[in-house]
Order: C-alpha cells, then structure tokens, then sequence
C-alpha cells in the first residue's frame, strides 16, 4: 500500500474513533457529560412562579439586547449609548447586555459571530433586526422608529427648587 493510502486510512480511523467517543460521553438526552448543561444532575421541573406585575411589564417591551465583553473595546464604548438608551426610553424598551465571554452558552444561543453585537426583539421577543460593532444612538433610536416602533425621548428630570423667586 503506498503511504498516501495508509495516512487516509489512519485519518479516516482517527475521525470514526472520535465520533464514537463522543456519542459515549453523551447522556441519552445528547447533552455531553463535559458540557455546562451536564454539571450536576439534571435538576427535576419546578412550577413556574406567578410572573410579577413588573416582569409581566418588561415582558411587554421590545428589547435592545447588547452582547459583548467587559473588556472589548468597542464593548466598553456601547456602554454610555446603553446607559443613555436605557435612561431615556426607560418604559418604552428594555435595555440588556449579556457578557458572551463569561456567558459562553448566550453567544451560541444568539449565533454571535462578532462583539459587539446588538439585536432588537419585539415585545414577544422576535428579532426584528441585529447589527455588529459599534452602534451610536442615534442610529438606533432611527432603527426603532425604522421597524415601526417609535420611541419618545423622556425629557430631562424636574429641577427641584432653585432658591429663586
């Protein structure tokens, strides 16, 4: 047999013996016994509790979902954008961020390919739209209004008494 035919056959084996070792160390339910979901044993379904009159609220609202890293840069410059987002729409959408470096298990539910990354779900919690990397404000306050959501901007708080006459 000439060694190219042999070093095929030995891949070949190599990618067979791996598949088995992997369907092994699955339970039935396919989870690996080496993932996250693994850990421990498989926690019996407990009943749901009431959902509260303010989670039934933040349910209702569409959602701007901000995924990144506390130490990417261009993470830590949505920061003051979510913060005035969150501030200025408060009532009107839901603002998060979700660390896909320390919650690994998020980045693949959410398909992220680059940080950051935002997406916009509904009030059911579709996504309408995702964009990649920096993203001012103003951009998605138009992106909003864009997909039929028009956000109002809450003026500035009251200024309690100057003093003044």
């Amino acid at each position: 047999m000439k060694t190219h035919k042999k070093l095929s056959i030995l891949a070949l084996l190599g990618v067979f013996a791996t598949t088995i070792g992997r369907a092994r160390a699955s339970d039935s339910d396919g989870v690996s016994k080496n993932s996250p979901l693994a850990i421990g044993s498989t926690p019996a379904a407990a009943p749901a509790p009431a959902p509260t009159p303010q989670a039934e609220a933040v349910k209702s609202l569409p959602q701007l979902v901000n995924l990144g890293a506390d130490k990417c840069i261009p993470c830590k410059q949505m920061v003051p954008v979510r913060n005035a987002l969150a501030a200025e729409y408060a009532g009107q959408i839901e603002v998060t961020f979700i660390d896909v470096w320390a919650d690994r298990a998020a980045g693949e539910k959410h398909r992220i390919r680059i940080i950051p990354t935002q997406i916009i779900l509904d009030a059911e919690g579709r996504e309408l739209f995702r964009h990649e990397g920096y993203w001012p404000k103003e951009e998605i306050v138009a992106r909003f209004h864009a997909l039929g959501i028009p956000l109002i901007k809450k003026g500035p708080p009251a200024a309690s008494g100057s003093g003044r006459t």
